[in-house]
């Protein structure tokens, strides 16, 4: 499980060790070093969503949705677009993420 999936699979004021600033520059190096990958974004959204910045949060769902999955990880990195999909075309912004952050 990459780093920042386990940061979002734990309570949420653990994620980034309880700072959101550290969260932010974790999924920024992410981000650098693999700009289209899915779980990479699909994360970044859910964190996003999260911080309330649910615009942003449906562009990085939309960039998983677009995304190469990783060679080695692909059952799971097709998961995770399936459900940036959701995300992505649904109205309600506000649970698709949680949901299914929670059923893990």
């Amino acid at each position: 499980m990459s780093r920042w999936a386990h940061y979002m699979t734990v309570p949420q004021v653990a994620l980034g060790f309880g700072n959101s600033d550290t969260a932010e520059r974790m999924f920024q190096r992410a981000l650098e070093l693999r700009p289209d990958g899915i779980d990479v974004n699909y994360y970044y959204a859910a964190f996003l969503k999260e911080e309330g910045n649910t615009q942003a949060a449906r562009e990085h769902a939309q960039r998983a949705v677009n995304g190469t999955a990783r060679e080695n990880r692909q059952v799971s990195d097709e998961a995770l677009r399936r459900d940036a999909e959701l995300y992505s075309a649904s109205s309600n912004v506000a649970s698709i993420l949680s949901m299914t952050m929670t059923r893990g």
